[in-house]
Formats: C-alpha cells, sequence, structure tokens
C-alpha cells in the first residue's frame, strides 16, 4: 500500500495516544484486581496495556508451579550475592533467567507495583544490561542492540554538523577521528544540546595497558 499523507500522521496519531494512555489503562487494571482479588496473570490485557508487546504476560508453563518459579528466583538472587557482577557471566544463571520470564513479569506487573527497589532485590540480575536486554527482546521481540547498530546506519548522518556546526564543541568533535558511527552520532548530539558526556559515556585511552586500566 502507497503511504500517503493522513495516513502516516494518523498512525503517529494513535502511537501517540496508546503512549499517553498507558499508565491510565495500567491503573485501571490493577485497581480492578485489587477490588475483585483476580490474580493479575490470569486477566485479559487490552492492546492499550500492552503497547506492542508480544510477551507481556505469558501463561503460566505447562507443568510448572510458582512455587517452583520463587525456588528458581531464590537461587538467582543466592547466586548474585555470591558471585556478584561475575555471575551474570554463568550459563546456568543465563538458563535459570531465561525459565523464569514469565515469574519476572509477574512481579513486574503485579497489581500492588512493587517498588523498583524491591524488584532489584528480587530480581538483580534484571537490573545487568545483559539480561536486561535478553527481557526486552523476550518482551518485545526487539533485539535492541541490532535495532540500535541498524539505526545508527540507516540515520547516523554527520552531514548536517558538517556543513553547519552549532557551536564550538561540535567543530571540536568533528575535527577528531572516529571509525564508529555510534559513539561519533551521540557525542555530536551531546555536544550539541551542551551535555555533560561524562555521565553517559567513558572515554578511554586506548594506548593505555590494560594492566595500567586496572
Amino acid at each position: 500500500m502507497k503511504d500517503i499523507g493522513y495516513y502516516s500522521l494518523l498512525k503517529q496519531i494513535k502511537t501517540r495516544v496508546e503512549h499517553v494512555n498507558i499508565e491510565n489503562t495500567l491503573s485501571r487494571r490493577r485497581l480492578a484486581s485489587a477490588k475483585t482479588g483476580t490474580p493479575q496473570s490470569r486477566q485479559r490485557t487490552g492492546p492499550t496495556a500492552t503497547y506492542a508487546c508480544k510477551q507481556w504476560q505469558p501463561e503460566l508453563p505447562t507443568g510448572e508451579s510458582d512455587a517452583v518459579h520463587e525456588e528458581k528466583r531464590q537461587i538467582l538472587e543466592n547466586m548474585s550475592q555470591r558471585y556478584s557482577k561475575s555471575g551474570a557471566e554463568r550459563s546456568d544463571v543465563s538458563t535459570l533467567m531465561k525459565d523464569t520470564y514469565y515469574f519476572q513479569r509477574k512481579h513486574i506487573n503485579d497489581a500492588e507495583a512493587l517498588p523498583v527497589t524491591v524488584l532489584k532485590r528480587k530480581w538483580p540480575h534484571l537490573f545487568v544490561q545483559k539480561f536486561l536486554c535478553a527481557h526486552f527482546e523476550e518482551l518485545t521481540g526487539i533485539n535492541i542492540h541490532q535495532k540500535l547498530k541498524q539505526a545508527m546506519q540507516e540515520c547516523g548522518r554527520v552531514d548536517f554538523f558538517k556543513s553547519k556546526p552549532t557551536n564550538d564543541c561540535v567543530k571540536r568533535i568533528l575535527s577528531t577521528e572516529e571509525h564508529k558511527i555510534e559513539p561519533y552520532v551521540i557525542q555530536l548530539l551531546l555536544a550539541h544540546f551542551r551535555e555533560n558526556q561524562d555521565g553517559l559515556l567513558i572515554i578511554a585511552d586506548l594506548s593505555i595497558s590494560h594492566t595500567k586500566l586496572i
């Protein structure tokens, strides 16, 4: 179907309305659950609440129970305390995180809306980049790393800044040599909006030996 102006505009407005209403929809659903006592995982979730998510709240896997998932969650919590950050590289941790996706979503979608501090204590690995990205891919079907790389390749053009540098910081960054487009574009955007990059990027001198960095 050939795209026409008002069709694209209609899609944008619809997406924006869904985005604005998502919190209200979730609040109503949680309030209804609290009044009726209906388990959150059994409620039918509408398209606005799920907001393009493919696995918002999956069903309990056949032959399993919440008790089994709670045991796995406790194992993960103990492993996080035992191995700290190095535990994220363990294959058994990866397997357990994948197997407990249903239970993770149940806690995230809980009618009582668990505070982030509690959620972080229950699922510490979920706040590690590796597993956060894996959870996002399971939730939406989108590999965020591939999507970001693709977006950078398709949209990461610096011709605008080269033709019309907006400030001295942009000029300074343009004068440096950068082979990877992703950090280059991010630095240019930060410079354009006069934002401090220290909180987002870690700049390291690759000529320094690994032992010195440690």
